[in-house]
């Protein structure tokens, strides 16, 4: 079963604004649920912001900082169809939450089975 988390996280003001710091933070989350990172890209924007992307076998968690807004969207997509990941995509939700949130947020669900 896939299973995809989204959200809209609001971060701490003085949170690192640095695709490499936001890529650590993806990692982190990954290894936290057991998926296995397999490569990742990011971009800063200007002034301010950045992107991320860290590509898991399983499939990705992405992430959108606007430190100006004090604001993160994140998406965890996960998609091993041998088994049920909805516990996996939890994981790595609370991982990122304890990283960057001032609150908790809510997490959207999409469950697709095939």
């Amino acid at each position: 079963m896939s299973h995809q988390l989204s959200a809209v996280i609001a971060t701490r003001p003085d949170l690192d604004d640095s695709p490499e710091y936001l890529i650590g933070i993806l990692r982190s989350a990954a290894l936290a649920a057991e998926l296995t990172p397999m490569g990742h890209t990011s971009v800063r924007f200007q002034p301010c912001g950045s992107s991320a992307v860290v590509l898991l076998a399983e499939s990705h968690i992405a992430a959108h900082h606007w430190p100006e807004h004090h604001k993160m969207t994140v998406d965890i997509h996960i998609c091993d169809y041998r088994r049920d990941n909805l516990s996996s995509a939890q994981r790595a939700a609370k991982s990122i939450e304890k990283a960057v949130a001032t609150k908790t947020p809510t997490w959207r669900l999409r469950s697709i089975a095939g």
